[in-house]
């Protein structure tokens, strides 16, 4: 992808040469090893693909759940707009986690978690989540 200082020296005045040089690509199989990810104790890893979680700026993250792994009840201050990009994720509703109440969203599904809606996730297989919102952005966990 290019930065201000490359499309001024590339003289981009074509605007689908510009787009080209604007877009960010990634693979599925980028996620293992091409995009740095912040990883967690837990083994679940994230990284920012595009934008970033400052206030009015939409970004799009990265999100790999390992086989197994849940998070609790929580809520984000931000709507959020996801895609299961492989697995299967685990998304349920309530002030406690409750495996029997997830619903499953496996490869290819579009969920739409709203601000504030207090929700637990999982995954009973290696999963890859792309989330799109706008920031400013935080998780609120109910117990801590």
């Amino acid at each position: 992808m290019l930065g201000g200082g490359a499309i001024a020296a590339a003289e981009l005045t074509d605007w689908r040469k510009l787009a080209q040089g604007l877009h960010a690509r990634y693979l599925i199989d980028d996620f293992g090893a091409g995009v740095r990810f912040l990883a967690d104790p837990d083994g679940t890893r994230s990284a920012t693909l595009v934008g970033s979680r400052q206030l009015g700026v939409t970004f799009t993250d990265a999100f790999f759940i390992p086989s197994g792994v849940w998070d609790e009840p929580h809520s984000h201050i931000a709507d959020a707009h996801l895609v299961v990009a492989q697995g299967e994720l685990r998304l349920g509703y309530g002030n406690s986690l409750d495996r029997g109440f997830a619903a499953r969203y496996p490869a290819g599904s579009f969920l739409y978690v709203p601000g504030n809606a207090v929700h637990f996730d999982g995954a009973e297989e290696d999963t890859i989540l792309l989330g799109t919102a706008v920031g400013p952005w935080s998780t609120d966990y109910l117990n801590s």
